[in-house]
């Protein structure tokens, strides 16, 4: 299993879906879109937030195109 990465950055946006969570999070000149659940408490927008990343669990699209890459 791999050895999840740390990244930290803050939260630019937070869209309640019901069942789930989108957070928009900067880190460095990266925008990451992170599915929070519901059910857990949530941070705000403004907030710096330590984040786990799971390679296995990374999705990565073309900025030009919006496409999947991996």
């Amino acid at each position: 299993s791999p050895t999840p990465a740390h990244l930290t950055g803050r939260v630019e946006n937070v869209a309640l879906l019901g069942h789930e969570r989108h957070v928009i999070v900067r880190s460095s000149e990266v925008r990451l879109g992170v599915r929070d659940p519901s059910d857990v408490p949530s941070c705000g927008v403004g907030s710096e937030v330590h984040l786990g990343v799971d390679p296995d669990r990374v999705h990565l699209f073309a900025p030009a195109t919006t496409w999947r890459t991996n």
